[in-house]
């Protein structure tokens, strides 16, 4: 932004950033529907049917996503967020997310470490 020593000047600006705000408005919305779009239950299972294809060892990656998907039920049990109330059960869901790609990402180191131990 230049000093604005006009009216019209004032005009253009006014127009300049109106365009901008369309712009970023438009990129948010692009954004949020690819954030939820991956949020998708069918996406993440998506992904993780990917990650076994690709992988050398199909076992090994089939137990640690198992190991994170029952460590993410469980501490959906354990925190109790199975209220009707729809922020707890998004919470929860965000939860059991969270916990499963974590634990199903760090269940090879944990195995290594329990098995050297």
């Amino acid at each position: 932004m230049d000093k604005v020593k006009t009216m019209n000047d004032l005009y253009e600006e006014i127009k300049a950033l109106e365009a901008l705000e369309l712009v970023q408005k438009a990129q948010i919305r692009e954004l949020s529907q690819v954030v939820l779009n991956n949020l998708k239950p069918s996406a993440l299972i998506k992904d993780v049917f990917s990650e076994m294809v690709s992988a050398k060892s199909i076992k090994k990656i089939a137990i640690n996503n198992t190991i994170g998907i029952g460590a993410g039920m469980l501490i959906k049990k354990l925190i109790g967020i199975n209220s009707p109330g729809l922020l707890r059960k998004l919470t929860g869901f965000v939860l059991q997310v969270i916990t499963t790609k974590v634990v199903a990402k760090k269940a090879p180191v944990l195995i290594n470490k329990i098995v050297n131990s």
